[in-house]
């Protein structure tokens, strides 16, 4: 919970470099804080890290 306030306060490239040098558990716990404030409408870090964008429905990939 600590993480998903920290990353509401920072700006994208900060909520960026916190992930890049983050490792393990840590990592883990910024993404899914970073998730959730994109799931909640944060487009300024859906910039930053369009690849934690939820799916939209309908879309699959085929392989």
């Amino acid at each position: 919970r600590d993480i998903e306030e920290q990353i509401g306060h920072c700006t994208p490239d900060q909520a960026w470099g916190m992930y890049f040098v983050a490792t393990g558990s840590v990592r883990e716990n910024i993404r899914r804080a970073v998730m959730k404030h994109i799931a909640q409408g944060n487009t300024a870090l859906l910039v930053e890290f369009p690849e934690l964008a939820p799916a939209k429905k309908g879309d699959c990939e085929s392989g």
